[in-house]
């Protein structure tokens, strides 16, 4: 039995596992995708000196960060090689073609029967079958796994300077309106102290314990209910 720490391409959780020797990939516990062991991954078709970290969900091919994408599909996120991102783009704007065209052949004939019923139909069809042929060149741009965790990244680090940039007192003050908010006066500030006394019982100072659920949190809100504190002085 061999044990290797891996991180998830996809979700960024870590894979704690045990994993056996000659494993060729695993799951992730988090998001479900599929994490190819780094000692058996093969190199990616479209970058040979890179290796693969993940699984295309259509063709199941083995690819690096660079060329998965992230497709949304209705409700799902889908890590797409870039020949399957582009069969399913052609795909969806050929069957809108073929009917829109349809519509278009039957809004001219309908013309000729009946002039305003046929007009309508033209006017309805016309601007949606330019629309479908301009999709076809021009795609959607879905992000890359690379550049999403290259976001997720810069995200982090911008997250770190605001942080860094107050106080213990006031991080403390910016966490409590938060938890207030969402909870009310005394239970958030219950929720707070239970989650600072989580941290400091591993050894962790309270001012350490804050500033990381600071970091936890995300920068957006972080600044939101700062300046929701502020502004209530």
């Amino acid at each position: 039995m061999e044990r290797e720490t891996l991180t998830c391409p996809f979700c960024g959780a870590p894979h704690r596992g045990v994993i056996p020797s000659g494993t060729v990939q695993v799951k992730c516990k988090y998001c479900g995708g599929t994490i190819l062991v780094p000692s058996s991954a093969p190199c990616c078709p479209g970058h040979p000196e890179v290796l693969a970290v993940g699984l295309c969900n259509d063709c199941g091919g083995s690819y690096c960060d660079s060329c998965l994408y992230l497709a949304k599909i209705k409700e799902a996120t889908l890590y797409l090689c870039p020949g399957c991102y582009k069969k399913r783009v052609a795909t969806g704007t050929t069957v809108a073609f073929v009917l829109l065209a349809l519509c278009l052949v039957m809004g001219f004939f309908l013309f000729l029967v009946e002039p305003p019923q046929g007009v309508v139909l033209l006017i309805f069809t016309l601007p949606l079958l330019a629309w479908v042929i301009y999709s076809r060149f021009h795609p959607p741009k879905f992000d890359t796994l690379k550049e999403r965790t290259e976001a997720t990244r810069r995200a982090a680090e911008s997250r770190k300077a605001f942080i860094s940039q107050l106080s213990t007192f006031e991080l403390y003050n910016v966490l409590l309106n938060d938890c207030m908010r969402d909870y009310g006066a005394e239970s958030g500030w219950k929720v707070l102290e239970r989650e600072i006394d989580s941290y400091v019982q591993t050894s962790m100072t309270r001012s350490e314990a804050i500033r990381k659920i600071a970091e936890e949190k995300g920068l957006l809100e972080l600044q939101k209910a700062k300046t929701t504190h502020d502004t209530s002085k």
